[in-house]
């Protein structure tokens, strides 16, 4: 269609020649989130045309289109960036903090994994605080920053291919700032932190706020760069009462849609006869449908080719255009070597740990992947709210000096959170709170005293030291103690007869070896003591106490993409614990437990898999260490607890399949439980149970919610509810 128009409008009208004065012509971007993706669309078609662009004005995502296009990129490299196709991070990816879960370090997976945790709550002096955002844009900034290595340290925004401008809003005064010099990724960042969502950006001492607040369509700005003639492109989120916000993000979208909608309209008031208006039909497209990236495209393409008329006028010849984009366009750079790496250490960790964790070198290629991975493993840390470089010139064109900035986080970096799980079925109900401190950058190899609360079935105070011992974190040592009372049940043919607690307490040190975010391998000694009381019984037995000594060795691996709810990966641990003669022990023993279970996606369904054994090897088990069967996954049918054993063995398979993928996500899913329980060695495997469970999951903000029927051989079914770690 656009052919066709093209040819008959050329019959009556050839395009104006590059040499003959022509108005100068510039291109408005607004800001919309993801409905901005939709400008890549117009940009197009503006090249099919032959529309020149000679400056651009953009706001929060029309500003971070527009300045990758003013910096050199193609349209079709553009909308790789903007879509995410074959690249390695997602938009999910980039609108998060660090690596994905699977990349943390292990000791925060391993804190995730065991305890409920909501928001993490910063410790500074004797105050709990929180971050300015949801997001503190690490991802997002690396991203841009990568995209754009020669623009770090510009005196204008005029000395790019295509001149650029955008606009941000001072957090404090709530004044409207042109950003115009600088490090241009540092703009567009600027220019895009949602209120709530990403924390505020900092230039020059100055916290800045999204550009939509004030300027959402930068029309002022685009004239005030000398353009005569405006493209502007509105993509703005329209303000509907009975719009329903998919999620968080959404919430905070519409919030800005609101307060930047009498912007806009004074903006486009502005606007000359001249001008050209162009308003993409984005439909039910959201500010945070990123995975609607094609179809924006395809809409703002649609958008462009309606105005055609009214553009045409501006087109240029070919060879004219030619010339024109060939000015604009980025010119390939040669191999670049890092003249020096200097990194401002803004914490107490020492710089020899943070030098190891960046791994780029002076005299090194710079090298982006590696440059990427740098800033993940030092983020990683979890002690900086940022970790930002900046690639400048050297003394040589070929010559770059890499500067990387490590701010301490300034809510912490020391954290506490909060834990709740909860399982109920027919006959008992369990709950249990747990409050998690961790006190970060205790020394310049970054110790950390991690303590934790509990109160419930399980309560008691723990508290360990992780001391590494070298700069790299490979090597560490970890004195560690507990005290703790624990309930447990006592069950005879499915007939509950007897409650014990068991009051313990418990001291060691491991000497361990961290695999990264891999997992981690401990040895060490524990010795434990205390004493089991039969609370409820017909006939009372005595107390029973005991006093421990024994030798450990663990390995640990995880793998998961999620931390909970995984839908690929592994994890695995394996234990073995030996009380030799001599060790103040009351009898000699040892023991051994493993246990895997592994996510497998197929289509949209998760099966996973899952294997446990714990048997002795030698002796008697001890009063406080026995394993159990019964509640979800453990045979489900059966009562938590129901079965106390020397030994056991256990294997499942289960399934889960998302239902609704709405504000709350809802999943649907079964296992198929079989296990062997025996007093005996000379019994192993013997007898065998079986069960099941069918299962509704519900992700609440605090994590999984199961609802569900267990199914136990013999025909033993119960209801069953648990907030917790599940399947």
């Amino acid at each position: 269609m656009l052919a066709t128009m093209l040819s008959s409008s050329l019959a009556a009208q050839q395009p104006q020649s590059e040499e003959r004065k022509r108005p100068r012509i510039g291109l408005v971007l607004s800001g919309g989130g993801a409905r901005g993706i939709a400008h890549v669309g117009v940009l197009r078609v503006l090249e099919e045309m032959r529309i020149p662009v000679d400056v651009v004005a953009g706001t929060s995502m029309g500003a971070v289109v527009g300045g990758l296009y003013c910096y050199g990129l193609d349209t079709d490299e553009l909308e790789r960036q903007v879509t995410r196709d074959g690249l390695e991070l997602g938009w999910p990816d980039l609108l998060r903090d660090g690596a994905a879960f699977r990349e943390r370090p292990f000791r925060r997976k391993e804190e995730a994994e065991t305890y409920l945790a909501g928001p993490k709550f910063g410790i500074r002096g004797f105050s709990l605080r929180l971050p300015k955002g949801l997001v503190q844009g690490q991802n997002l900034e690396t991203e841009l920053r990568l995209l754009t290595l020669d623009a770090h340290a510009l005196p204008s925004f005029d000395q790019l291919p295509v001149p650029f401008r955008c606009t941000a809003v001072d957090a404090r005064s709530g004044e409207s700032i042109v950003l115009d010099r600088g490090n241009l990724a540092d703009a567009m960042r600027a220019s895009m932190s949602l209120p709530g969502i990403f924390a505020p950006a900092r230039i020059d001492g100055r916290e800045m706020l999204d550009g939509g607040l004030a300027d959402n369509v930068p029309i002022g700005v685009a004239r005030a760069m000398g353009a005569d003639v405006l493209v502007v492109i509105d993509i703005g989120t329209p303000v509907d009462p009975k719009e329903h916000a998919a999620d968080l993000l959404d919430v905070s979208l519409k919030v800005v849609a609101i307060l930047t909608q009498q912007n806009v309209d004074r903006s486009l008031a502005t606007m000359r006869d001249t001008d050209i208006l162009i308003r993409p039909e984005l439909g039910d497209i959201s500010s945070s449908d990123f995975e609607r990236g094609h179809e924006a495209i395809r809409i703002g393409d649609e958008a462009a080719r309606a105005a055609a008329q009214r553009l045409m006028p501006y087109s240029l010849s070919e060879a004219d255009y030619a010339r024109h984009r060939q000015a604009q366009r980025r010119k390939p750079q040669a191999p670049r070597t890092i003249a020096e790496v200097e990194l401002q250490n803004d914490s107490s960790l020492s710089q020899e740990l943070l030098e190891s964790r960046l791994g780029i070198r002076s005299g090194e290629p710079l090298d982006e992947a590696r440059l990427r991975k740098g800033m993940e493993r030092l983020y990683g840390l979890d002690d900086f709210q940022r970790v930002r470089f900046e690639v400048l010139d050297g003394d040589a064109p070929d010559q770059k000096r890499v500067l990387v900035k490590a701010e301490e986080k300034e809510w912490g970096p020391s954290f506490m959170t909060f834990g709740l799980s909860l399982q109920s079925d027919a006959d008992r109900n369990n709950f249990q709170l747990a409050a998690l401190n961790v006190f970060r950058g205790l020394d310049e190899l970054g110790a950390e005293l991690r303590t934790i609360a509990e109160i419930g079935q399980r309560t008691g105070f723990g508290a360990e030291w992780y001391q590494p011992l070298t700069a790299s974190g490979r090597f560490f040592v970890a004195p560690n103690g507990l005290i703790r009372k624990q309930e447990a049940d006592f069950y005879v043919n499915g007939d509950l007869i007897a409650e014990e607690s068991v009051t313990s307490s418990r001291g060691g040190a491991d000497l361990g070896m961290s695999l990264g975010s891999l997992g981690e391998v401990r040895a060490g000694y524990v010795h434990l003591a205390g004493k089991g009381d039969v609370v409820l019984a017909s006939t009372p037995p005595p107390e029973d106490s005991f006093d421990e000594g024994y030798l450990r060795a663990r390995v640990v691996l995880d793998t998961k993409n999620a931390q909970w709810l995984a839908t690929d990966g592994s994890y695995a641990l394996a234990e073995y614990r030996h009380s030799p003669e001599g060790f103040g022990a009351d009898a000699e023993w040892s023991s051994i437990t493993a246990r895997a279970d592994s996510a497998l996606p197929i289509g949209d369904v998760t099966v996973i898999p899952a294997v446990e054994w714990d048997s002795m090897l030698e002796g008697d088990r001890p009063l406080y260490d026995y394993p159990t069967l019964g509640g979800f996954l453990r045979i489900s049918g059966l009562p938590v607890g129901a079965q106390r054993l020397q030994h056991l063995a256990l294997a499942r398979i289960g399934a889960r399949m998302p239902l609704y993928r709405g504000l709350v996500p809802l999943h649907i899913g079964a296992t198929v439980e079989v296990a062997s329980g025996w007093q005996e060695r000379a019994d192993r495997l013997n007898d065998k149970t079986y069960g099941g469970s069918a299962f509704l999951v519900v992700e609440s903000p605090i994590g999984p919610l199961y609802i569900g029927v267990g199914l136990a051989e013999g025909g033993e079914a119960t209801g069953f509810l648990l907030l917790g770690p599940g399947l």
